[in-house]
């Protein structure tokens, strides 16, 4: 399974009082507009999904929080997992999902550094994983082995393994 990264065209957006991304008009995620039904035996609404690289001295975790509408948010630790960014929806990458059997397919907006220095708008992310077990497996072929150098590395190619942590979230709505 490869996880596919598409970049759409320039869309603009604004900041949150937190000073996250978010598209000023949310028409722009195609996810949005499908039925969603979720599957909770695949994906637990009350947790928190985390990869932590590279793994024997976790220098960042990258994390996943789901929403049983659809919604998702994703986030980028330093250090340590900031718990109590998961309380604030104002903080964190936006976006929206579906899965399929045990196939897990994600929308995100995002606005790279080189998008925002030079005044540009933001992109949507395109990629899916498998779901097994408490993890979700995302496999990094398409991207730069650069950027994945310190991540998962399993049967020959790189992965993203996004394991269900303890942490308890928070009731929230997303308003996106």
């Amino acid at each position: 399974m490869t996880s596919i990264l598409l970049l759409g065209c320039s869309i603009k957006y604004q900041k949150t009082t937190k000073g996250y991304s978010r598209p000023v008009d949310n028409t722009v995620f195609t996810y949005k507009k499908k039925n969603f039904y979720l599957n909770s035996s695949l994906i637990d609404t009350t947790k928190i999904y985390c990869n932590a690289y590279p793994i024997d001295k976790p220098q960042y975790f990258d994390c996943y929080r789901f929403f049983g509408n659809g919604r998702c948010l994703s986030y980028r630790f330093f250090g340590k997992i900031d718990s109590t960014a998961f309380a604030d929806i104002n903080i964190g990458r936006i976006g929206y999902y579906h899965i399929e059997k045990n196939i897990i397919r994600f929308q995100e907006f995002t606005v790279y550094a080189e998008h925002f220095k030079k005044g540009g708008g933001g992109a949507l992310i395109h990629k899916y994983a498998v779901i097994k077990g408490d993890s979700i497996i995302m496999d990094s072929q398409n991207v730069s082995k650069r950027y994945f150098a310190n991540r998962n590395i399993l049967g020959g190619g790189y992965k993203l393994i996004y394991i269900k942590t303890q942490i308890k979230v928070p009731k929230l709505n997303p308003n996106w």
